[in-house]
């Protein structure tokens, strides 16, 4: 499945374009029912439906959200992810550079589980999802 995340680029000069990206992912049981990001908190919360124990795995776009290190922008770092508020392992496809544009994510959860927050070192403004399958987003750059 995949969430298309409509998004209005806004460049240093004011001047805009609409592009699109996809979100890629597979949850085993339950539902995705929605994603928003912070740029406060540098963080995407996914809503999720689960009436059973289960894994989501995503492949996210850096330029939705990406963690980089504080020492090398062109070195990975991990997300901090919490479940319900509650920090959580999850497993990454491999380590990758910049050289790559997304990021794959296996992130398991319980039953009944709610909510699952990526944070990261940057996130796209203003995503939100706006129905099914499909979110919006503003991306400023500078």
């Amino acid at each position: 499945m995949e969430i298309t995340v409509l998004t209005l680029v806004v460049d240093e000069v004011g001047g805009t374009e609409q592009k699109s990206l996809k979100i890629d992912y597979d949850i085993t049981s339950g539902s995705v029912d929605g994603i928003i990001s912070d740029v406060n908190t540098k963080s995407m919360m996914i809503n999720i439906t689960a009436p059973d124990s289960g894994t989501l795995n995503m492949t996210i776009p850096r330029s939705i959200i990406d963690s980089k290190s504080s020492w090398d922008v062109n070195i990975d770092d991990i997300f901090l992810m919490l479940l319900d508020g509650e920090e959580m392992e999850y497993v990454e496809e491999s380590y990758q550079t910049t050289a790559s544009d997304s990021r794959t994510l296996e992130i398991p959860y319980v039953i009944g589980s709610e909510v699952i927050e990526i944070i990261g070192t940057s996130v796209i403004e203003d995503l939100y999802s706006i129905g099914d399958g499909i979110a919006m987003a503003i991306d400023i750059g500078m």
